[in-house]
Parts: C-alpha cells; structure tokens; sequence
C-alpha cells in the first residue's frame, strides 16, 4: 500500500471514530470503513466520463412504475399496479416503535 494511500486511511478513519463519538476498541472497524469507502470513491473516479454524464432519475420518478397508461377495467395489471403502488406507500410509512410492557 503507498503511503499516500494509508494516510488518505487513516484521516477517514479518524474522522469516522471522531464521528461515532470516539469510541474505544474499534480501530480496526474504522480502518476498514475508511479504506472501503476509499476504495469506492476511487472506482467512481476511475469509471468512463460516458457513465458519469448520463443523467440519473428522480429518487421519486425512479420509484414509479415504468407504465403509464392506464389500465383496460377487469385486467389484471391493475390490480398488479395497485398493490405495487400499496407496497410503495407501505414502505415509506415511518416503522412504529413497540414498547414492553414492565
């Protein structure tokens, strides 16, 4: 490994312990956090400038279904459709907490 590369490391893992409130015993854990999350950011900069460029969809539009068009009465896909589109709502509901009674 270059030098370069363990003191990029090293500074995220320190800002990673730093972050978590600095905890003891995790060194090791915050060093493999920093070197995967370099790792990544040095991928990403290595793909082709093609992959970069093209444009991403909306986090919302990307969760709509591909389709359109409204379905025929009596089809199933309408049905399909709704339960995906009550699948969607379910899944961005809050998740409710459940206490224990003493």
């Amino acid at each position: 490994m270059s030098d370069d590369r363990q003191r990029k490391i090293e500074r995220r893992a320190n800002e990673i312990w730093q972050r978590e409130g600095r905890p003891d015993g995790r060194a090791d854990e915050h060093w493999r956090l920093a070197a995967a999350e370099i790792e990544a950011e040095e991928a990403a900069a290595v793909r082709p400038a093609s992959a970069a460029a093209k444009p991403q969809p909306a986090p919302e539009e990307a969760a709509k279904p591909a389709a359109k068009a409204a379905p025929k009465r009596g089809s199933k896909s309408r049905s399909a459709a709704a339960g995906a589109k009550a699948e969607t709502a379910k899944a961005e509901e809050p998740k409710k907490t459940v206490r224990k009674k003493k």
